[in-house]
């Protein structure tokens, strides 16, 4: 099943739109992670800023909860580095999961393809922080949401060769010839089976008998316009992965009422996706703080995936704000045109520091 979703993933572009579009609003412009305590947030950047790929990491452990269901992140030690590398496991590439008679994680074997060799990798459950989806028993692998979505998008392909054939076959033309007396047969085409080699390639020039009668049979269906069936396949699609389908590029059939009325369940599946990734790296800092002998007290925040416009989101965290229900800082990390909460607070003070010294 994983590996269903995976080869649409990386082929099929409407399922790749879906992925990128669970991304970007569960992701946005990144995580903010602080610490009360100094030693802890010094910590935490600096195994941050020791990432090579801090942005790729965030985005690929929303893409593969979308994907797979679960995601895998390892804590590999590094001689040059002070901090662990945080690497992302595909599921796929997992060959053993080993538990103990309580069913806790023991360890976890990983064997993938590098330079034509079969590379095998032993991760201790110590090492690593997996997350999963719609996971009943804790023996069981997560099962992707886009799983449901596999038939339908592989009705929908069909549906689209089906009408490009016709829309093909439509263009076809063929010369008639009659001539007195005798006739030819037309040579089969190339590459067609027992039951089409007599009929002719497009374009062809037929020279039959007058005495022969050629004439094209084609069923009276009444479906010259499929559109509906069409929109009715792809909507299937958009239904199993929770998302209008103005946000796939269709805007034929929707306005400013209906995609605020289809807002509130989207932000709803954004919002979950968001406390799956954050919860996934609350596990790994909490494990990193550890290996540091370091304690400290972590918030995780995203920016909110709200869809409305700035004005309304900037009232909206002021009333919140005025009324004691978020801090100054929760309100920055959730304005999503504010990528680094703590260079703002930052610049913050030194403008407050400059206008006091002007004054006095």
């Amino acid at each position: 099943m994983q590996r269903q979703v995976e080869r649409l993933w990386l082929t099929h572009p409407l399922v790749g739109q879906i992925v990128n579009l669970l991304c970007d609003f569960a992701v946005g412009s990144g995580l903010t992670i602080t610490a009360a305590e100094p030693a802890a947030q010094q910590t935490i950047d600096g195994c941050i800023a020791s990432q090579p790929e801090w942005e790729g990491l965030q985005r690929g452990v929303a893409a593969h909860l979308a994907v797979y269901g679960e995601a895998m992140v390892c804590l590999e030690s590094r001689d040059t580095a002070a901090w662990p590398l945080l690497r992302l496991i595909p599921p796929t590439s997992i060959t053993q999961i080993e538990r103990d008679r309580a069913g806790e994680l023991v360890r976890l074997v990983e064997e993938r393809y590098v330079g034509g060799k079969v590379e095998r990798r032993e991760h201790p459950a110590d090492t690593v922080v997996w997350i999963r989806t719609q996971a009943g028993l804790p023996q069981d692998r997560g099962i992707p949401d886009l799983a449901r979505i596999v038939p339908w998008v592989e009705r929908y392909d069909q549906w689209l060769l089906d009408r490009l054939r016709i829309n093909r076959t439509r263009g076809a033309f063929a010369f008639l010839r009659k001539v007195p007396g005798w006739g030819i047969t037309p040579e089969p085409s190339l590459g067609q089976g027992p039951a089409e080699s007599l009929i002719p390639r497009p374009g062809s020039v037929l020279v039959v008998n007058e005495q022969e009668e050629w004439q094209v049979l084609a069923p009276e269906v009444g479906a010259d316009d499929a559109s509906a069936d069409g929109r009715a396949l792809k909507l299937m699609i958009l239904a199993g992965a929770g998302l209008a389908e103005h946000y796939v590029g269709d805007l034929s059939a929707s306005n400013l009422a209906t995609a605020q009325a289809a807002e509130l369940p989207m932000l709803k599946r954004f919002e979950a996706h968001q406390r799956r990734v954050i919860s996934l790296f609350r596990g790994v800092f909490e494990r990193i703080l550890a290996q540091a002998g370091v304690v400290g007290t972590l918030e995780l925040t995203l920016p909110a995936p709200g869809l409305r416009d700035a004005q309304t989101l900037t009232t909206t965290l002021a009333q919140q704000l005025e009324l004691g229900l978020i801090s100054q800082r929760t309100a920055r990390s959730l304005i999503p045109w504010i990528p680094d909460v703590g260079a703002e607070e930052a610049r913050i003070a030194a403008e407050t520091a400059v206008a006091k010294q002007e004054d006095e």
